[in-house]
């Protein structure tokens, strides 16, 4: 609905019964609000889930499941790769290249939503921990014909958690 080039009106509405069946209905405003243009084919909002299954001191398996969405007429045809950098403290990449995905070709129907999984190899790790608050950040790139479409930087940590009688 928004017009690009033009004047555009967002407008919010709230609403908050007086005989709501709660003592707090939530009716109002309290978090921040963006607003994100991206392309009709694209990685989905909050789309990218990063685990990290196994981890040695010698290396750690990263796990990044990502949904794509058309939105478009046509079918797409689409390349996806996963980068990971180390990240700064706001979670930005920050230094060399850690790990990257080959990049792996997708189609994706129209008006319909893909799913697809990498798995890349981090060599030793600099773990995660409450003394320690190594992170690292992946960057997933969706492109269609040569053009980057759509960009996530996903931050995460890798740390393993064990839970055992002993």
């Amino acid at each position: 609905y928004v017009k690009p080039g033009a004047e555009n009106v967002i407008a919010i509405r709230l609403d908050n019964p007086g005989h709501s069946s709660r003592w707090y209905p939530g009716g109002g405003l309290y978090r921040n609000v963006w607003l994100v243009k991206t392309a009709p084919v694209r990685i989905a909002p909050w789309g990218v889930f990063v685990t990290t299954p196994a981890v040695t001191d010698q290396a750690a398996q990263v796990d990044v499941d990502v949904s794509y969405e058309n939105t478009t007429e046509t079918r797409a045809e689409v390349q996806t790769t996963v980068q990971l950098y180390a990240a700064d403290v706001t979670g930005r990449p920050t230094g060399d290249l850690v790990a990257t995905s080959a990049p792996q070709s997708l189609r994706i129907e129209p008006h319909r939503q893909a799913n697809h999984a990498q798995t890349l190899t981090v060599p030793n790790p600099r773990r995660w921990s409450l003394r320690e608050r190594n992170r690292y950040v992946a960057v997933t790139t969706v492109s269609e014909n040569g053009r980057e479409r759509d960009r996530v930087e996903t931050p995460f940590g890798i740390r393993a958690i064990a839970i055992s009688p002993e």
